[in-house]
């Protein structure tokens, strides 16, 4: 068991210097777009790997705030939603070699790290937040309702 431990230990640890060692040997050679890095996808793939299962008490707290008694339940629920995708996207990172691009992270709603999601219920929503709740805000037009005054045969 220590033997295997160990090998995963120096494997791991051989992999990320040999990623930042061949990343900047490789920079002239390859160019990949700028949504695809694949040292930084690993490195994000292990990073969510250990972390992944903070979204539980971190969802919990939060919609606690917003509802107070029944938000510990909808917190677990949307907590284990958020832990899933967060382990099926690090499998994701890990799988294709970090060549899925950004994914299905979004800096506002997702993002790459549970560290960078809010874990302070009473903070004010940052501008950028603001913004997009702006932009998705749908514009609907005021319809008055008309009676019709129609004799009825009964």
């Amino acid at each position: 068991m220590k033997q295997c431990l160990l090998f995963m230990v120096v494997w791991v640890a051989g992999a990320l210097v040999a990623a930042g060692a061949t990343t900047n040997a490789a920079q002239s050679a390859t160019r990949y777009p700028a949504t695809i890095n694949p040292a930084h996808a690993l490195m994000r793939g292990g990073a969510n790997a250990c972390t992944f299962w903070m979204e539980i008490p971190r969802n919990m707290v939060i919609e606690n705030v917003n509802h107070p008694g029944l938000g510990v339940g909808s917190g677990l629920l949307k907590g284990m939603f958020y832990t899933t995708s967060r382990a099926l996207l690090t499998v994701g990172d890990f799988m294709f070699l970090g060549c899925t691009g950004p994914s299905a992270y979004n800096p506002l709603t997702f993002p790459e790290y549970v560290s960078a999601s809010q874990w302070d219920p009473y903070a004010p929503p940052s501008p950028a937040l603001k913004k997009l709740e702006k932009a998705e805000e749908r514009q609907y037009e005021a319809v008055e309702a008309v009676e019709e005054n129609k004799s009825s045969p009964l």
